[in-house]
């Protein structure tokens, strides 16, 4: 089966190209990190040597799942192979994200010796997918079978996957609410306005079916019932273009805050750090296209079958309903919508800790809790919570920072980060995946302008 245009998609919607979003934050205290910081930690915006700082711009990118097994080296071929060896699997119900958050210039400057303000553009894609079957997306997927054993037999399987794509115009502030010689404390808000540029999200539920092999190139499922619900608004990465980023769509709004402590103990630069924020607090609107946001009942009775030839070849991720409209026999449409809706933010509680051991060493611990509920229906985006540990040096413009990261679904990965001059770059799972195999891949890099 051929499907190439619909793996594109898929790979796309996996966020598995070469620019391929996590929450990711610097490590690095003076250089590179303050304006991009301050849309996730608000009271980290308080400028104090200088009158402005500013970011030319950063990417940052990741994906991650429980069932992955990648390398850096397999970014070299980036194909649905790699999507069905590497990163779902076929032994397993896969469960996974991928973000990827590109950050136009931003500037942040101090209005009085209280009071920072900050302004910043970025574009996101957020994707989540939930307890897809691998093999499932495999038999739909090779073009020459793979050797697996059949007949395979699926037992009421609820599976999501949601994709989304939004900008954002940020304002965030902070102001000094106290400080004397050894301790401040610092509040932080931010508020942004939200284009969403294009949605797509699949929900199959409890599908029940049997897989059958009927030669070497061809196989079909049989003796199927369950149901499913497509949503889409826009088409999902063929609306990325300049225009489009910045044409008002359906507008929404969101919100962050925060709240930081600084210990300075007997001298003028901080000592002790803690923190938290809550960011992603809101929704991002769109409006449901009715040619390809329909519900469907499943049943594919005994002696018919859905054969995985050519079935998806025209088909795109954003698009199934042209299969599904396809075989009414099989898929039979219960309704269809043209609403808008509301799709929540992936909300999390960040806290962090900052210690300096002596002039050059530093060490910080920082947790990232998602507050979002896995969403069957997915009509919320959500994150992956993680723990990392960041020891650091720094000295003038160089620094370095081994992160330590443990999360629930790619378990313990090790990366390192570096700063020279306002070039920051790194990877939270450098080491992992260029000695073994690993279950994340993820890189940022960000360039700021000097400081004035």
């Amino acid at each position: 089966m051929a499907m190439k245009s619909f793996w594109k998609s898929i790979l796309l919607y996996l966020g598995l190209p070469a620019a391929s979003y996590a929450q990711f934050y610097s490590n690095f205290t003076e250089t590179g990190g303050l304006t991009t910081r301050s849309f996730t930690n608000q009271p980290s915006l308080e400028i104090q040597k200088t009158r402005w700082q500013a970011s030319f711009f950063s990417i940052q990118a990741e994906v991650l799942a429980n069932t992955a097994a990648m390398r850096v080296s397999n970014l070299r071929n980036i194909n649905a192979n790699f999507l069905r060896q590497n990163v779902l699997g076929t032994s397993e119900l896969s469960s996974g994200q991928s973000r990827i958050n590109l950050r136009g210039p931003s500037l942040a400057f101090r209005l009085n010796p209280k009071l920072s303000m900050a302004i910043g553009t970025s574009t996101r894609f957020h994707t989540n997918y939930e307890n897809v079957d691998g093999r499932l997306l495999s038999e739909i997927g090779e073009i020459v079978k793979v050797p697996q054993q059949y007949p395979y037999v699926m037992s009421k399987e609820s599976m999501h996957m949601n994709a989304a794509v939004f900008s954002e115009i940020n304002l965030s502030t902070s102001y000094l609410l106290f400080k004397n010689s050894v301790h401040s404390i610092t509040g932080g808000l931010s508020l942004k306005y939200i284009n969403g540029i294009a949605n797509s999200a699949i929900n199959v539920k409890e599908l029940t079916g049997t897989i059958r092999r009927i030669n070497s190139y061809l196989t079909a499922l049989n003796d199927a019932t369950g149901g499913v619900t497509t949503r889409t608004s826009g088409t999902l990465f063929g609306d990325l273009n300049t225009n489009n980023l910045f044409k008002l769509n359906k507008a929404s709004f969101g919100a962050s805050f925060g709240l930081q402590y600084i210990y300075y103990g007997e001298g003028k630069e901080a000592k002790f750090t803690v923190g938290f924020s809550v960011s992603d607090i809101g929704t991002i609107r769109y409006k449901a296209d009715s040619t390809y946001s329909k519900s469907y009942n499943v049943e594919i009775s005994n002696g018919y079958g859905l054969y995985f030839n050519n079935n998806f070849n025209n088909s795109t991720f954003s698009q199934t309903t042209k299969v599904f409209d396809k075989y009414p026999d099989f898929f039979s449409k219960t309704s269809s919508s043209s609403q808008t809706y509301a799709l929540g933010l992936p909300t999390t509680l960040n806290i962090w800790s900052d210690y300096k051991f002596d002039q050059h060493f530093y060490t910080r611990l920082t947790a990232i809790v998602n507050l979002r509920q896995k969403d069957a229906a997915a009509m919320t985006l959500y994150g992956n919570s993680l723990i990392c540990l960041s020891p650091r040096w720094e000295k003038g413009k160089f620094g370095i920072s081994l992160p330590v990261m443990f999360r629930s679904i790619s378990g313990l990965n090790a990366g390192l980060e570096a700063r020279v001059g306002q070039l920051i770059l790194g990877s939270n799972s450098i080491f992992n995946s260029a000695i073994g195999k690993s279950k994340q891949l993820d890189f940022f890099i960000g360039i700021s302008f000097p400081q004035k």
